[in-house]
């Protein structure tokens, strides 16, 4: 049991260093993404500035060479959006949703999930 929490635990760490938000807020408390109005599909193939237009700064960023994962976390949802390096640059060539129990979420219904974080505040 101790093994697992350990195993758990060290898949939260972002190179040991965890990631504040703008002007040295937690990542809990770092604004809900900009703009939702988006179906998860249409984020495959935008670049890292087009992402953080539509979705906002990511509370957490990880680098796992050779991919970049931008993490959102929604009340009930976490998404994992995965940019690589392609002919024209970063870009986003895959999306992953889970619910508080790692039990996977369509990406569309964490992103309905996040952009009602937003509205509430």
């Amino acid at each position: 049991m101790v093994l697992l929490s350990a195993l758990l635990l060290a898949g939260c760490v972002t190179n040991g260093v965890p990631h504040a938000g703008p002007e040295g807020q937690s990542e809990a408390a770092v604004a809900a993404p900009a703009n939702l109005d988006v179906r998860s599909e249409e984020l495959i193939g935008l670049p890292p500035s087009a992402l953080a237009e539509t979705l906002g700064q990511p509370p957490v960023l990880r680098r796992d060479q050779p991919a970049e994962i931008w993490q959102y976390r929604g009340g009930d949802c976490v998404l994992d959006v995965f940019l690589y390096e392609g002919d024209s640059g970063s870009q986003v060539v895959h999306l992953e949703a889970r619910d508080g129990r790692a039990n996977p979420l369509a990406p569309q219904d964490c992103l309905m999930d996040l952009a009602g974080g937003a509205a509430t505040g």
